[in-house]
């Protein structure tokens, strides 16, 4: 009985860990979409920063 027990935790550990794993991988998705829309709102904004100098150069 002790080893169907052993087995059974082990079956459950294991089920735990990969749903883990898929909200893990799951948040990173979600990361790396933030990271990007991040990244272009940066490149917006120096872009305008860069127009704003040159416009104040002339």
């Amino acid at each position: 009985m002790k080893s169907q027990r052993d087995v059974h935790s082990l079956n459950e550990l294991l089920i735990m860990m990969d749903l883990d794993y898929d909200r893990v991988d799951f948040r990173l998705d979600e990361l790396e979409l933030q990271m990007e829309h991040l990244r272009r709102k940066l490149e917006k904004f120096e872009n305008k920063i860069q127009k704003l100098g040159n416009d104040f150069a002339k």
